[in-house]
């Protein structure tokens, strides 16, 4: 049966930038046939998003990784550089990232949170990890603080990227570190790009874009490390480790 999913991005909506003014693009994503997209690049910061998706209807789909794969190779080597202390994964499916991370003395406790109960029963059932079933909002709400907040392919998928940035200041403490992982829009064929996945990604970032959004949440000079790496052997996906400002800054 074919879905239609809309993005909440309609003519009249506001990119993140506060612009509402796009260009439309349209297509199929050839790599799930029967799906296709309607995105919107902002004339104003670039940034693209998604605005509306038809595709066949489709589960609750659990990654159950045997093995680190590339992508996340890369994510571990940079948090392990850069970050320490309490560690909080936002969107942890099963885990694996953290299970990798227990290896590196950096870190005094490893926590995941995940909106699929499947994956956190999982991931506490096969690598025996303090795994939630949570979102931001309960953490706050429960007013835990981590020196290090951290999201892989996870940031792309939240509505309001910029209301979310500001959540993350109640979150963390001490150390005061996030880091980000997403898609690397920038240059990709759109069609065949694997990681566009237009039913599930609200947001298309570059670095520019992506380097635009944290600066306005947080201000000028918060970056600590902005790179791209590698998905299926190119440049991907971008990584960026952000010093986060207090509260009330």
């Amino acid at each position: 049966m074919i879905a239609k999913k809309s993005f909440g991005f309609g003519d009249g909506s506001s990119c993140w930038c506060g612009r509402t003014e796009h260009t439309r693009v349209v297509g199929e994503w050839r790599n799930v046939p029967g799906t296709t997209y309607a995105l919107g690049s902002c004339d104003s910061c670039n940034t693209v998003r998604t605005i509306d998706c038809s595709f066949e209807e489709y589960g609750e789909f659990l990654y159950r990784f045997e093995k680190i794969s590339t992508r996340h190779i890369n994510s571990i080597s940079t948090i392990n550089k850069y970050c320490r202390g309490d560690l909080l994964d936002i969107g942890c499916n099963c885990g694996e990232i953290i299970k990798e991370l227990s290896k590196n003395g950096n870190f005094s406790s490893l926590t995941g949170i995940d909106f699929s109960a499947a994956a956190v029963s999982h991931g506490r059932d096969k690598f025996d990890l303090r795994l939630k079933e949570s979102t931001i909002d309960d953490i706050i709400s429960e007013k835990e603080k981590y020196d290090t907040v951290i999201m892989i392919h996870t940031f792309e998928h939240i509505s309001d990227p910029l209301e979310f940035l500001g959540k993350i200041k109640s979150v963390v403490g001490g150390e005061r570190l996030l880091y980000l992982c997403v898609p690397n829009i920038e240059g990709a064929y759109l069609p065949s790009f694997g990681a566009l996945d237009p039913r599930e990604h609200y947001w298309h970032f570059t670095e520019d874009t992506l380097r635009r959004l944290v600066t306005r949440a947080y201000g000028d000079g918060n970056v600590l490390f902005s790179g791209k790496s590698s998905i299926w052997g190119g440049k991907e996906q971008l990584e960026m480790v952000i010093s986060v400002p207090p509260r009330g800054e």
